[in-house]
């Protein structure tokens, strides 16, 4: 790392319990040294072991001339629960091992039905930006090129990797500047920030491009950027911060402060609505619970003059929960197509409303009952709203509501998140039956 202009080669642990940094001390390598100070490395954890690759690293002893060198070290740092780490080795590896870099990404993917566990690497800057991928396996310490098809992203460096099921997904970084004929420039001069976005399908080796570069402003999509964070939640991604190069006007970096996320897979199918308790006025409902949820949309439908006689209510048509799509929406063109994304959004906020819980009491009137039936209706679902295509449309903030409209009641259903249970009331008048839905803690 650097600190102050310098290179070092210090290790730091982070204990979360308590938010308490503490300066580790591993056991040197047999030989008596460390790995030497650097930038730009990749630092992998697979179980109790980190695995150490590449960098940047100053040739001279003089901090003030600075001679670069690029590495493709490999080291292997053991971990121990409770005392913090053992120490430093260097693996015996095979194979060909990947050629010098810094700025590159490393991820490390375990397949569920065979166990086995593989550092890929890819791209980097080696006096160039480099596209080429790389594999370790883990198990048997083997270096390998392997062979990949699709749409090759970019050469690149500064861009982030992250892996979500079988996929390994690449963000952003430097990427050559185009020219006229769609091939990278050759003088190698030229570069910018890309907001690209593409994965590789690591059981098939195979890669697919989701966003393709743009540079113009974009409100639905992250803007281009490089030396940005990224992590994942569960199917979701996150990205934070970054730069866009470097204004020579102004003598100094565009740095970003944004903070979106994408969710890489549609909302999971429905499930069924459960009715906990009913009285001659209310009833009381729960359903399972939708981790990457903002919101539950409660929609009642009732039934038709004809139909509904004396002392029946308004039946529970559906509930719906609303996954990232509570604003007004723009589409992503490109991404519409066979992404299988739900594409991202912007926190405007410093804070986002926690999901409300899944269980929700109900006061029904309606001109034509005076009571609630105590069986739930087996057309009762909570189901997650989602578009038919393959990506849900993106959003750029998460405090507008929605208004719902149903053909023969008007709904306006609005939700504020809080903790402890949550609560929707339904309030009649002679014509009509208007149900707003406020969170509230029981």
């Amino acid at each position: 790392m650097v600190e102050y202009a310098e290179y070092n080669n210090d290790l730091y642990e982070l204990q979360a319990s308590r938010w308490l940094w503490k300066k580790l001390k591993p056991h040197a390598l047999p030989s008596g040294s460390l790995p030497c100070p650097r930038l730009g490395h990749s630092f992998s954890l697979h179980g109790n072991k980190c695995y150490l690759f590449g960098g940047l690293a100053n040739e001279s002893e003089d901090n003030n001339n600075n001679i670069p060198r690029y590495l493709n070290d490999f080291y292997e740092l053991e971990l121990r629960q409770g005392s913090g780490v053992v120490g430093w080795t260097i693996p015996q590896t095979k194979g060909v091992p990947p050629t010098p870099r810094e700025s590159h990404s490393a991820v490390i993917y375990s397949k569920n039905d065979r166990g086995k566990s593989k550092l890929y690497i890819f791209g980097g800057m080696s006096g160039c930006r480099l596209s080429d991928l790389w594999e370790l396996d883990i198990e048997t310490m083997t270096w390998s090129s392997p062979g990949a098809k699709g749409a090759f992203p970019l050469p690149r460096s500064l861009h982030t990797a992250n892996i979500i099921g079988n996929r390994m997904y690449i963000f952003g970084g430097w990427v050559p500047k185009m020219s006229e004929d769609d091939s990278p420039s050759s003088q190698e001069t030229h570069w910018k920030c890309t907001n690209s976005f593409s994965f590789l399908d690591l059981d098939s080796m195979e890669w697919k491009a989701l966003m393709t570069d743009s540079s113009e402003d974009r409100r639905d999509w992250p803007g281009p950027r490089a030396g940005h964070c990224a992590v994942t939640v569960g199917k979701r991604l996150y990205i934070w911060s970054g730069r866009d190069g470097y204004k020579k006007a102004w003598n100094c970096q565009v740095c970003c402060k944004d903070l979106w996320y994408i969710d890489t897979e549609k909302p999971p199918p429905p499930s069924l609505v459960q009715l906990v308790l009913a009285t001659t006025n209310s009833f009381h409902v729960k359903w399972n619970e939708l981790p990457t949820v903002e919101g539950y949309l409660l929609q009642l439908s009732p039934e038709s003059p004809a139909s509904t006689g004396a002392g029946k209510p308004a039946p529970l048509s559906e509930l719906s929960a609303l996954s990232s799509t509570i604003t007004s929406t723009a589409r992503a063109g490109p991404l519409h197509s066979q992404s299988g994304l739900v594409c991202p959004q912007r926190f405007e906020e410093a804070g986002v409303d926690s999901p409300a819980s899944p269980e929700v009491r109900v006061d029904i009137c309606h001109p034509n009952s005076s009571g609630v039936s105590n069986q739930a209706s087996p057309s009762m679902y909570a189901q997650p709203t989602a578009s038919d295509h393959e990506v849900v449309d993106i959003k750029e903030s998460l405090t507008e509501k929605q208004t719902i409209y149903s053909e023969n009641t008007e709904l306006n259903g609005k939700l504020k998140a809080s903790s402890g249970f949550k609560s929707a009331v339904a309030i009649s008048s002679s014509e009509q039956c208007t149900s707003q839905a406020k969170s509230i803690s029981k």
